[in-house]
């Protein structure tokens, strides 16, 4: 799904994008040139040591990555200095990190539960010495479970798990599809450190101790902080001797423009792709990111709540001129995103039933509806005006002219469309507090973000009881499809069971997706290395591999 097709643009802007399959006419792209510079382009030799500064546009509260927001910047900051079991590439796919090899599984029994036991590299340590062995891994689940509860560790029973040396054997509750999901993502936590302190207050403001190629050196508040090579780390020396976050730039391009930092990862808009285009000193890369776009609506609204209305407004949005017009002046090969990334995926030749842009039909479905033509030519259903409060974050420039083309789309089959900008009432609306509980918006400009973790994970943003349901959707027969899925291990059993729930929410459409949103990596020619990855740790993930080339362009 993430095959990737890159068009080189100008002074070296690299695209690319993930196509996906849509039986809507897909806007035609002119062929893109690669640019002569680029055509003659040799690899430049590259240097040891040296320093490359990254922006990071806000400074975290803590280092902590397991206390951390899930959609924080501290995976990108920690993720030198900490290690996970797998390293997750680009691509989607994984590879033993801290791992030895591959985890090996054991069926579950009358008398035994369903075992997962993890084998750490034999010449992994800690950067004080100590060995990574197996004693972390389930101090690091026993951290996830009693400490800060996550999804990421659903269905792990302590008591039955084990240490032995560098293995780790753990034990689940019942057979999970999502075992290979506990601990891909976050890194393994040091047990000789850690034990007895408490997590939200310890990793504040340092990391004592390092697993990756790069240690803890300083943190200036406000303005910066620095990693040095850790002369202990088990795996190839990194080439470079030091890495510096550098906090606060809104300006990245800016920045890596004038030569105050070397990398930062943006919003590809319009005038940041332009900025980078035009420097021949600077290299940027538009790639799909680890979000996707998409409308939700509120289930809790009352004309929201009602399926017949949900689709007939769908059908009344013009996704591929949105995608033309908007997102593929910067990203040239993006197309309209049917199915839902990090949720259920359907079968290659399961069609799914997402409404297609046909503005008549909309207007005979709402009429159908009872939603009748008034004389201002806003409908009423029933006793109830269609009037829309559609809801939209004002700082993010893709939302913001989304908002625009849907307004005028839904004004066309006779709905009256208010704009909200400001923070999103993105209350829970379960388990807490129950179906029927979300905010006051009716339809909302939403960037979701992917998980790496498998479907099983990501599908329940529309669980009932989903921790980050928004939208007061609850639908049983989809909980019982991917609670099923989720107690099984049979891959192809679990990818029908994933094709039902895909099925049922393009008929349900509690969510609308549009398209997979561009990022742009932009770094100066003076570093080789950094690559976009839409894993929770973003540009660092590979920053092992980064260098100072011979020939810095300044």
């Amino acid at each position: 799904m993430r095959a990737r097709v890159a068009w080189v643009i100008l002074s070296a802007l690299l695209w690319g994008c993930t196509p996906a399959p849509d039986d809507e006419p897909d806007p035609e792209v002119p062929p893109q040139r690669p640019a002569p510079s680029e055509q003659v382009s040799e690899p430049r030799p590259t240097v040891e040591g040296g320093t490359a500064i990254v922006a990071v546009d806000e400074e975290p509260a803590t280092l902590h990555p397991w206390i951390a927001e899930p959609d924080s910047n501290v995976g990108m900051l920690v993720r030198p200095m900490l290690a996970p079991l797998w390293r997750v590439r680009p691509d989607g796919s994984s590879e033993p990190w801290l791992l030895a090899d591959q985890p090996t599984v054991r069926e579950a029994t009358a008398a035994e539960p369903f075992l997962v036991t993890y084998r750490i590299r034999d010449d992994a340590v800690w950067s004080d010495g100590e060995p990574i062995d197996g004693r972390d891994v389930l101090f690091t689940l026993e951290t996830c479970i009693r400490e800060v509860p996550r999804d990421d560790c659903t269905g792990v029973d302590l008591s039955r798990s084990s240490a032995d040396g560098k293995e780790a054997t753990i034990a689940f509750e019942q057979p999970v599809a999502a075992w290979t999901a506990v601990l891909q993502s976050l890194p393994v936590l040091p047990e000789h450190r850690l034990r007895g302190r408490a997590p939200r207050t310890a990793w504040t403001r340092r990391i004592d101790v390092s697993s990756g190629p790069f240690a803890f050196a300083s943190w200036t508040p406000g303005e910066r902080l620095v990693l040095e090579r850790n002369e202990r780390w088990w795996g190839e020396p990194p080439a470079l001797e030091r890495i510096e976050f550098r906090f606060g730039d809104r300006s990245a391009v800016g920045a890596v423009v004038d030569g105050l930092v070397d990398v930062a990862q943006v919003s590809a808009s319009p005038s940041a792709v332009e900025q980078a285009r035009a420097d021949p000193r600077v290299r940027g890369v538009v790639e799909p990111g680890s979000q996707w776009a998409a409308l939700d609506f509120n289930m809790a609204s009352e004309l929201m709540g009602r399926r017949a209305v949900r689709r007939a407004l769908a059908g009344a949005i013009d996704r591929a001129t949105i995608v033309r017009e908007l997102i593929q002046p910067v990203s040239p090969t993006a197309t309209v995103l049917d199915g839902l990334p990090g949720g259920p995926q359907a079968a290659d030749d399961q069609p799914l039933s997402y409404p297609r842009y046909d503005p008549a039909r909309a207007a005979r479905e709402l009429d159908a509806a009872g939603c009748a033509s008034g004389d201002d030519g806003v409908r009423t259903c029933g006793d109830q005006r269609l009037e829309i409060d559609l809801a939209v974050a004002p700082d993010d420039w893709q939302h913001a002219v989304i908002a625009d083309y849907v307004r005028s789309q839904l004004t066309a089959v006779g709905a009256a469309v208010r704009l909200t900008e400001g923070p999103l009432d993105d209350r829970p609306a379960a388990p807490s507090e129950g179906p029927g509980t979300a905010g006051t918006w009716d339809l909302r400009v939403t960037a979701v973000t992917g998980t790496v973790t498998g479907t099983v994970t990501g599908a329940r943003r529309w669980h009932c009881e989903g921790s980050a349901n928004t939208q007061a959707f609850c639908e049983p027969q989809y909980d019982a499809i991917i609670d099923r899925a989720a107690a099984t291990t049979d891959p192809r059993q679990r990818a029908a069971l994933d094709g039902e729930a895909a099925l049922l929410l393009s008929s349900a459409l509690p969510t609308y997706p549009l398209y997979e949103m561009p990022t742009m990596l932009v770094h100066t020619r003076g570093v080789r290395g950094p690559t976009l990855s839409p894993v929770e740790w973003g540009l660092t993930w590979n920053v092992n591999e980064w260098a100072r080339t011979a020939d810095r362009v300044d």
